[in-house]
């Protein structure tokens, strides 16, 4: 297959969805927040709507390596959650401008990522859940960034269980929303292409998750989880603010 770019550009492309699908395979998200901005500095062409893709079977194989701790029934209150999320999404893009946007769901990360930390604790509980459900979808169709809401809800759980929840939550979600690009006609075979060369990376991600994800735990697997969650709000808002 044809490579979508000059051959430096994709090997350090792949070399970035390995670090961003290790630290996926470890904390349980964060792999949009670090693939993302950067394959789209080095070419347009890699990002965002080819990382659906290479994201799919990556979120497919953290749950089942972990599929016996996944709160399913959690699950489906945040998948519940989502759809009103992803209309409520749909709504504010049709009402707002981007950089407002990213403000206001920035502001409400940060926000709550200084509470959490300050020591509050969220209740997990089935309104939490889809409230969280429901956060992560309006944030993914806005800002293509899901995983701080259900990743502070599930922060006090073991890794095990964080990681497989999230992971089956991305995996359905990524699956509707190429199921609904496709229908739409925003799905191109070469934005698939892409994604498939991009996938060998995810091989060398989960790799790393499975050495390094045993280690992380209890207030590690904590700190990680208010870090990844606190450099994403922190991206929404200079995104706002040097638009």
């Amino acid at each position: 297959m044809e490579l979508p770019t000059t051959l430096p550009s994709f090997l350090l492309a792949l070399t970035i969805v390995a670090a961003a699908a290790g630290l996926q395979a470890t904390v349980g998200f964060g792999f949009a927040l670090v693939s993302v901005p950067l394959l789209m500095l080095i070419d347009p062409v890699l990002a965002p709507v080819p990382l659906l893709v290479t994201a799919l079977p990556l979120g497919v194989a953290i749950f089942w390596r972990e599929r016996q701790h996944a709160d399913l029934r959690g699950v489906r209150w945040l998948l519940l959650g989502r759809i009103p999320g992803a209309a409520l999404g749909m709504a504010l893009l049709a009402i707002a401008p981007n950089d407002t946007l990213d403000l206001l769901l920035g502001g409400f990360i940060l926000s709550s990522v200084l509470l959490i930390a300050s020591g509050w604790k969220v209740p997990r509980n089935p309104w939490t859940k889809l409230v969280a459900g429901t956060a992560s979808g309006t944030f993914s169709l806005v800002s293509a960034i899901g995983g701080p809401p259900l990743a502070l809800l599930y922060r006090e759980e073991k890794g095990p269980t964080l990681r497989s929840s999230l992971a089956a939550v991305f995996a359905v979600g990524l699956l509707l929303n190429l199921v609904v690009r496709g229908v739409g006609g925003e799905l191109t075979i070469a934005q698939v292409h892409c994604g498939l060369l991009l996938a060998p990376g995810l091989l060398v991600g989960l790799l790393i998750g499975r050495r390094l994800s045993g280690s992380v735990e209890g207030r590690p697997l904590k700190i990680l989880v208010l870090a990844i969650s606190g450099l994403a709000s922190v991206g929404i808002l200079l995104r706002a603010l040097l638009a």
